[in-house]
């Protein structure tokens, strides 16, 4: 499983209730769906509601540091729940937030081991369409497709893949047959 968290809903995905529903959400749809992993990924946002942005009511506003605070809880619960084999932050606001990266420019496609787990930041699929019509528009998508590729070529790498162990348990050297069976 690929977990994509985000760092908070827009007004399409607030409106339904599900993460990644606007446009942004189909293109990432849809690239994992021509890698093959579409029915292998979940997607949760940091923040669980949509912040408007003062400016423009039909936008989201980045969730501020105290905002994220209070939602960081559930949303660890939900990642020690799904056990992920990798987590993909998508855009700047939730890889610097959980992450702690100084910019996704240079974090980008890197993988990131983090609280016990693998972490690979990528730029937000938004950020596809906030350059329609430019020069850029054509890199960032390949950027985009690439960086998510290379996401699912990670999960799928069976030496990346750590196991659930139940909580707070310890096993001892001297039990092989229990070391098999939790992995």
């Amino acid at each position: 499983l690929i977990l994509f968290v985000s760092h908070g809903p827009g007004i399409d995905e607030d409106a339904v209730g599900t993460p990644q529903q606007g446009m942004g959400g189909t293109l990432l749809k849809n690239i994992l769906r021509d890698c093959g992993v579409e029915g292998l990924c979940a997607y949760t946002n940091v923040t669980r509601c949509f912040i408007p942005d003062p400016k423009n009511p039909h936008k989201s506003k980045h969730p501020t540091k105290k905002q994220m605070d209070y939602c960081v809880p559930p949303l660890f619960n939900e990642i020690e729940a799904l056990n992920p084999r990798l987590i993909v932050t998508l855009g700047a606001p939730a890889a610097k937030y959980l992450l702690e990266v100084g910019t996704i420019k240079h974090a980008a496609g890197q993988v990131i081991e983090h609280v016990g787990r693998l972490w690979s930041p990528a730029i937000q699929p938004a950020a596809v369409f906030h350059s329609l019509g430019t020069p850029q528009e054509q890199a960032t998508k390949e950027l985009f497709r690439n960086q998510i590729t290379r996401a699912v070529e990670i999960s799928q790498s069976p030496e990346n893949f750590k196991p659930k162990l139940p909580p707070h348990e310890i096993l001892s050297l001297d039990e092989p047959e229990r070391i098999a069976s939790v992995l």
